[in-house]
This record gives structure tokens, C-alpha cells and sequence, in this order.
């Protein structure tokens, strides 16, 4: 989060790819309520999440043990 904060102080607009890597180490940090917040935030700033993006999402809420949530995201 420190680089996403850094990125963001900076104004570097995020793509995809930056997501999906945040994502992805938020899930195995098993931190889904963070993971959640910037997956919202990609589609508020209209970033198109593709198919690693609900991957990494669906892992975060599989690992968190939210299952009913990785079902309604899958």
C-alpha cells in the first residue's frame, strides 16, 4: 500500500496492471476489505478490470473466507 499511496501523492493515474498487482498482494495478505476498496475504485475511476483482476479478488475473498462473495464476483 505504501507504493500505491506514494503513486496516488504523485499523481500517477493507475492502470490495470498497477490494480491487479495491489490486488493480488492484498489477497495473499488475506486483506479483503482493502482488496474490496480499491477493486470498487478501479471501476469508480473507470479502469476495466479483466479476467487476472477477478481473479486476484476472487482469491482475497476465498482467503478471508468470504465465499458468498467470491460466488457473487465469479
Amino acid at each position: 500500500m505504501t507504493i500505491y499511496d506514494e503513486a496516488k501523492r504523485r499523481d500517477v493515474k493507475p492502470t490495470t496492471f498497477f490494480y491487479n498487482v495491489v490486488i493480488s498482494k492484498l489477497a495473499k495478505a488475506r486483506k479483503l476489505d482493502a482488496a474490496m476498496k480499491l477493486f470498487e475504485e478501479m471501476q469508480n475511476f473507470k479502469v476495466m478490470p479483466n479476467s487476472i483482476t477477478y481473479g486476484a479478488i476472487i482469491s482475497a475473498c476465498v482467503r478471508a473466507g468470504s465465499e458468498p462473495l467470491a460466488r457473487k464476483l465469479f
